[in-house]
Formats: structure tokens, C-alpha cells, sequence
């Protein structure tokens, strides 16, 4: 997919969410639009349950089976929204990726780290082994892992909750995404951690061009990061 210059990478117009419950059905989004551009950095923020989370999942087609879509979803101006499954698990990871707030539940906990990036790279790209190890490494080495040859043999649980997240950051990044939507990534961190994760997105937007979605509930964590904010509230932006 290739950007037309100066157009949103990602837009998104008049979606909207529901879900069928056995109560009834569920408004989680209303008729939200918005879009990002490549190297801008675009803060979603708002309470727990406001919608942030449900809009990127429903653009993403990870939502719950029990849940609808309407409106539309552009990746470089192509509708991704109506995408079939395997054109969006070609898309995901390679096109647009996501960091969740726990990466302990994010990476598979049985396999070596080495492992789950080499699979990023091996699905996508079509590297082989030995490619896909160096380039893991030199990704882990930028986003400021030391010692990264020993952190590809270890497993999540060996590694701290700083760590993890930067392995998240990496694997987002390896096969250079068009956007990364980051959700609540520095929640689970103590401060000092935060600001680091924090510094690290802003070197990524900024060097590598990358348009970012920051969805936080922090106003502090967008001040200085963001170049626009989108409040939502009760599944709209308000």
C-alpha cells in the first residue's frame, strides 16, 4: 500500500460498534471519524469504557464475534474495513500494528522471544532464519535493549515489564508499519519507565516517520507527545 503524499495514512469516517448481548444490543462507538498522517502523533484520550480501545480493535477486525460494524476504515486509501481475514492478517503487523497495554498477555508466554520476532519478519517479509535473527537484533538494539543476542533466548516472564514493552515496541516496528496504534502502553510501568517508553515513540514518530495513535487516559502521557487530541465520551468524540 502506498501513501498518496500529504493524505491521511489511516482515516477513519463514521464508524460505528455494536454488540449483541443477550440484553440487547450495545452502542460502544458512535459515528466516529478521525485520521492520522505519516509523522504525526494523534492522542486519543478518555474515561475507561469511552470507546477509545473498540475503535482501533473494530479497525484492526479484532473485535469480539459478537460485534458489528458500519462506516468506513482507509489504509493508505484503501478500505480496509470490509477486508477479508486474510487480507487483514496480511495487513496486521506488516501495513499497521498495535502495543497493548500488557505485553504479558500480548506475547505468547511458552515461546523465546528470539522466536516471536523471527515469526513477524519470516510471515511478512519472507526472511529466513538467519535474517530474520539479525534483523530482530538490530531491533531490539534500537529500541534500547542491551545485551540483545541473550534476550532472544529468553522468555517473557524472564524479562521485566520495562523489557517486555520494548520487545512489544520492537516487534510493532519490524516490518516498518504505515501506523502504530499504541494502547495505553505505559500504564502497567512505574514513572521513571514511562518516560522512556515515552521517548522512545517520539524517536520513532520522528525518525522513522511513523504516523502514531496514542490511546491513553492520561492527559499528562499526550501533552508532550501529541500533535492533535481526540476526547471521546460515551463512544463519540466529543
Amino acid at each position: 500500500m502506498t501513501p498518496v503524499l500529504n493524505s491521511p495514512v489511516l482515516d477513519i469516517n463514521g464508524l460505528s460498534v455494536q454488540f449483541s448481548t443477550p440484553e440487547g444490543e450495545v452502542n460502544a462507538v458512535s459515528d466516529v471519524s478521525l485520521s492520522v498522517k505519516r509523522g504525526e502523533c494523534l492522542g486519543i484520550v478518555g474515561e475507561s469504557g469511552s470507546g477509545k480501545s473498540q475503535t482501533f480493535m473494530a479497525a484492526l477486525g479484532l473485535l469480539a464475534k459478537n460485534g458489528s460494524t458500519q462506516g468506513k476504515v482507509s489504509l493508505n486509501g484503501a478500505d480496509i474495513l470490509g477486508a477479508s481475514e486474510q487480507e487483514l492478517t496480511a495487513i496486521r503487523g506488516n501495513n499497521i500494528a498495535m502495543i497493548f497495554q500488557d505485553p504479558m498477555t500480548s506475547l505468547t508466554p511458552h515461546m523465546r522471544v528470539g522466536r516471536q520476532l523471527a515469526e513477524v519478519l519470516q510471515r511478512h517479509r519472507g526472511f529466513s532464519s538467519t535474517e530474520a535473527r539479525d534483523h530482530a537484533i538490530a531491533m531490539l538494539r534500537r529500541v534500547q535493549i542491551s545485551e540483545p543476542e541473550r534476550r532472544l533466548k529468553m522468555y517473557p516472564h524472564e524479562l521485566s515489564g520495562g523489557l517486555r514493552q520494548r520487545v512489544m515496541i520492537a516487534m510493532a516496528l519490524l516490518c516498518g508499519p504505515d501506523v502504530v496504534i499504541a494502547d495505553e502502553p505505559t500504564t502497567a510501568l512505574d514513572v521513571t519507565i514511562q518516560a522512556q517508553i515515552l521517548d522512545l515513540i517520539r524517536e520513532v514518530k520522528e525518525t522513522l516517520d511513523t504516523a502514531i495513535v496514542l490511546i491513553t487516559h492520561d492527559l499528562g502521557v499526550v501533552a508532550g507527545l501529541a500533535d492533535r487530541v481526540a476526547v471521546m465520551y460515551a463512544g463519540r468524540i466529543v
